[in-house]
């Protein structure tokens, strides 16, 4: 095992405003970044956010393999 129990135990062991901070930060970011996104479609239009969406993987699959290159050496 990688982590000890008494450590996820002790990490997990917050003050409760602070996961009441994360769950409303998260609920809200979600609903700002959908806002934004929708907006977005909107002004773009369907076909375009849909290659976006497409070509964005194999990008970082390029990426990604061009990285594992750079490691190696």
């Amino acid at each position: 095992m990688f982590v000890y129990w008494n450590a996820v135990l002790s990490s997990i062991q917050v003050d409760w405003t602070y996961w009441v901070l994360l769950i409303v930060t998260a609920i809200v970011m979600r609903e700002f970044c959908t806002y934004l996104w929708n907006g977005v479609i909107r002004e773009t239009g369907t076909s375009n956010i849909s290659l976006c969406l497409n070509v964005e993987p194999f990008i970082a699959k390029i990426i990604s393999y061009a990285m594992s290159l750079a490691c190696r050496n």
